[in-house]
């Protein structure tokens, strides 16, 4: 007989948008549209599954002249999250250029998972 085993955490997303996404939107619609350089602020967000008590997010920002723009890291989780949304805003309107976001869960001091990646902002 086998064991149950609880899956691993994962990120299955992440993203900087106009406004805050929303877990219903992501399982079925997906990620919303890219920020756009139209006066808004933005949202860097991550989306998890399986994210154990404990567990905190880091979400960092670099913008296209190498500032960072944002650096933060979420309270520890209270319970056991199937599906998790981390995200912070700025008020500050995003310019056009390639942005540098990087995400991850960590326990403690470690890093359990994180992925980074390119995103572009348009006008």
């Amino acid at each position: 007989m086998q064991a149950l085993v609880r899956p691993s955490v994962a990120i299955l997303d992440y993203g900087l948008a106009d406004t805050v996404p929303s877990l219903p939107d992501l399982l079925r619609k997906g990620a919303p549209p890219p920020a756009k350089s139209r006066g808004l602020p933005m949202v860097a967000w991550v989306w998890a599954i399986n994210v154990e008590a404990g567990y905190r997010f880091r979400i960092r920002l670099v913008g296209p002249d190498e500032t960072v723009l944002v650096d933060h890291t979420t309270n520890a989780l209270e319970k056991r999250k199937a599906s998790y949304l981390a995200y912070v805003g700025r008020k500050a309107t995003v310019r056009s250029g390639k942005y540098q976001l990087y995400v991850e869960i960590l326990n403690g001091d470690k890093s359990i998972q994180s992925k980074n990646g390119l995103v572009t902002v348009s006008e």
